[in-house]
């Protein structure tokens, strides 16, 4: 479906777009400054990449989780065990990242007159503290957080 503007220009669009519908001043901006429509169907496109490669992802560590889990326990196998717990944290960051990507797609508002675009490094942000978060709390529970075990275990 496209949406034919007084222009005569012609924007793809979405069910996205049916959420956040242009306003009649919005329109008649557009009709005067074609590069706004460009701008526009740019970041359209944008946010569509966006959350298809987020919604690929999510399905593919929802059926790493499930299979991993499964083969974990058919196995009696602690390590596939805690690989589906990773996959499920995977899912969980990539939630994250959908909610960012959709809360910065948001129009401005009277609250946030600049837009809602801090959403998606606040996201990202989120994350990687997250993966930060787990990786310290995995070196302090191995071994390699004393340095003569870490010395042996390097030397052979």
């Amino acid at each position: 479906m496209s949406y034919d503007l007084a222009s005569g220009r012609k924007v793809a669009i979405s069910r996205l777009h049916a959420r956040f519908p242009p306003t009649p001043f919005a329109i008649s901006a557009l009709s005067l400054c074609p590069n706004l429509v460009d701008n526009f169907a740019m970041r359209l496109n944008r946010l569509q990449r966006g959350l298809r490669a987020t919604f690929l992802g999510l399905t593919v560590n929802a059926f790493l989780a499930v299979g991993k889990l499964i083969a974990g326990i058919a196995g009696h196998s602690h390590a596939l065990i805690a690989d589906a717990v990773e996959s499920m944290a995977d899912i969980f960051s990539s939630i994250i990242v959908w909610r960012g990507l959709v809360v910065a797609a948001a129009p401005a508002d009277e609250d946030h007159p600049y837009g809602h675009g801090k959403a998606e490094p606040i996201a990202a942000a989120i994350v990687a503290t997250m993966l930060l978060l787990a990786a310290v709390k995995g070196l302090a529970s191995t071994r390699l957080s004393k340095p003569i075990m870490a010395l042996r275990l390097m030397s052979g």
